[in-house]
């Protein structure tokens, strides 16, 4: 994203929602201060921003954020209350959530919204007074939402706000004095569906309102009631998600098995296999979805502004002098590199410049103004990682229209997806392919690609680095692929930015090391420790495109072993592989069964069968 171009984007996405700047920021902060937010007189803090564009209908999965440390300590102290919640440490959230109200930066009516809330979570988990817990959900709400009449007639919320509201009333249903009507439901329903929000963000939301509906709509909507769990099931199939897949499962399949159709009777079967595969890969790895109605899917790249800045100066091979000249004194400029004081976003973008690294607080993959095209880079990626070849080709080319080409961004990312698709249909040579993306690389970052490098490197150029490696793993050239795979790992490790906020990259970067270590000469004991980490991290964003793949890597490290764990985890892959729609590395597993010798390949006649008898029929839509 170009400077000053955050408040453009706001005020072009806000006026395609029929907004006003009032209605927008109602509850959030002053309409003067969003005024001049829009005027790129002033930039929003990153929670504000998250919900602005979360009431706007956009995700912001797909941004980058570079943050003051003491902003991100506040990003990680929400990670630590969801992963204490998560494995049932609810005593260790109530303390973390005492201290997180006790922080100076985390005043504010978001942050006040989000303590009631967790708290309130908290409690419904163990089954405290319904009314108690609907005294704090009222607070929370209360925070940043108009009142229920005013919400009747002017509709404004994000996804996360939705959740509440959703949860307001799943709760309200256990009260003896406060139970809200199946018509309030069926408005919140009707009030999500016709919102413009793209799948991302509608995935966080609708799936929960189906289950609701599910459970308490009468009898003669059951035709309704199928067809909306049949979308909210594709719709968490298409976005990979974890959060309300076993209950939908269930709902599926309960729904089918009504029918009295034979083929819907055998759908519903593997429904329920799917359903059990999530649910023992949960519990084996001590985590539960159970009623956490307000998870956050922490789909995110975040990088600390103090931390890049030292970084890059390292490998330019700047000193803190030269640097500062003309921008600040020295010692603002070393006080900024410890964390201790936080450059504004003006002269963060100086220095970068002046080192040759192009930076701004909030940035996406690419240059552009239109957050469509955010979304259609979410669409080519999704493709891409299914292998949907002739769908990304046809993204890509609607991406390119989009894009300003004479930026050295754009052309770096345009060419290196055409690159990855010039490579899986042959059309190029490999060794040509390399060479390019070697230039691409190059087109950002002054130094070989292949050598260790000390700089905090974008999306993109990490995508550059990934295809390379697995070029080189194809073509028997697996010590490079290594090389390249632990580079990146090491990136991590490197870094105070937990690698929970870089998941779509790390995840990458982890299973393919893990995967190059079950083959020849490889190192097994690290194969499952990588797979058995990337697993634990899946499930702890709420991955679930990722999670098969994880769990078939680790069967593979087992099965070299001669371990019979294998078994276990090949057959719970195989079912999310299928249920994810990674239909390409499901057959290639299918083929491997089928060419085991006896008596291993017997272990699997179950998932055999299914593949020959049910996998044909489609499974819902």
């Amino acid at each position: 994203m170009k400077k000053n171009e955050l408040g453009g984007l706001l005020r072009r996405l806000r006026k395609e929602a029929g907004f006003s700047q009032g209605l927008l920021c109602s509850g959030l902060c002053s309409v003067s201060r969003y005024a001049r937010i829009e005027r790129e007189e002033l930039e929003p803090d990153f929670f504000l921003l998250d919900r602005l564009m979360g009431r706007l209908g956009k995700s912001v999965e797909r941004l980058e954020y570079v943050m003051p440390l003491s902003i991100y300590r506040i990003y990680e102290r929400r990670q630590d209350i969801q992963e204490a919640i998560l494995h049932g440490r609810l005593s260790e959230a109530e303390n973390l959530l005492n201290l997180y109200e006790k922080e100076k930066l985390a005043e504010g009516s978001l942050h006040r919204q989000y303590i009631l809330q967790e708290r309130a979570q908290v409690a419904w988990i163990r089954e405290e007074d319904p009314d108690e817990i609907l005294k704090l959900l009222d607070q929370a709400i209360g925070e940043t939402l108009l009142s229920e009449e005013e919400m009747k007639k002017e509709r404004c919320f994000s996804a996360e706000e939705g959740k509440l509201l959703l949860f307001r009333w799943e709760v309200s249903r256990k009260s003896r004095t406060a139970s809200r009507d199946f018509e309030e439901l069926k408005r919140l329903l009707r009030c999500i569906c016709e919102q413009k929000t793209n799948r991302m963000d509608r995935s966080k939301i609708f799936p929960y309102a189906v289950l609701l509906y599910g459970e308490h709509a009468p009898e003669e909507k059951i035709t309704t009631v199928r067809s909306l769990a049949e979308e909210a099931l594709e719709l968490l199939r298409d976005e990979g998600k974890l959060l309300y897949m076993p209950e939908l499962l269930e709902l599926c399949g309960k729904l089918l098995r009504k029918s009295g159709v034979p083929e819907e009777k055998l759908q519903a079967q593997l429904l329920d296999r799917m359903r059990q595969s999530l649910l023992e890969t949960e519990q084996e790895y001590g985590i539960s979805f159970e009623k956490y109605r307000l998870f956050d899917h922490v789909i995110r790249r975040f990088y600390i502004d103090a931390e890049m800045i030292r970084k890059t100066r390292t490998a330019v091979g700047m000193t803190q002098e030269k640097l500062s000249e003309d921008i600040c004194a020295q010692e603002t400029l070393a006080r900024v590199e410890n964390g201790r004081q936080t450059p504004q976003s003006r002269k963060l973008q100086q220095m970068m410049e002046k080192m040759g690294r192009g930076c701004v607080r909030v940035n996406m993959a690419m240059v552009t103004e239109q957050y469509e095209t955010i979304e259609l880079e979410q669409e080519l990626s999704k493709y891409i990682h299914q292998e949907k070849h002739e769908n990304a080709k046809e993204v890509l080319g609607k991406i390119k229209t989009c894009l300003d080409m004479n930026s050295p961004v754009n052309q770096q990312y345009v060419q290196a997806e055409q690159v990855n698709i010039d490579y899986v249909e042959k059309t190029a040579d490999w060794n040509e392919c390399l060479e390019r993306l070697r230039l691409l690389y190059q087109m950002t970052v002054k130094s070989d690609p292949e050598e260790e490098c000390e700089f905090v490197l974008s999306t993109e150029e990490f995508r550059i680095l990934s295809q390379m490696a697995l070029i080189y793993f194809d073509n028997q050239q697996k010590d490079k692929s290594i090389f390249i795979y632990r580079r990146q790992v090491k990136q991590f490790s490197m870094t105070c930015v937990r690698p929970v906020f870089h998941i779509l990259d790390w995840g990458v970067s982890k299973n393919n090391l893990a995967l190059c270590m079950t083959g020849e000469n490889g190192d097994l004991e690290e194969a499952i420790s990588l797979s058995i980490e990337s697993i634990k991290i899946d499930i702890k964003a709420g991955l679930g495109a990722s999670l098969g793949r994880s769990l078939i890597t680790l069967g593979d490290a087992w099965e070299q072993k001669r371990d019979e764990r294998y078994v276990h985890y090949f057959k719970n892959g195989i079912f999310l592989l299928k249920l994810y729609k990674m239909d390409y590395l499901y057959h290639d597993v299918i083929s491997h069964i089928q060419l085991m010798k006896f008596p291993d390949r017997n272990q699997f006649n179950d998932v055999l069968r299914w593949d020959g008898q049910f996998l044909k029929y489609e499974m819902v839509l």
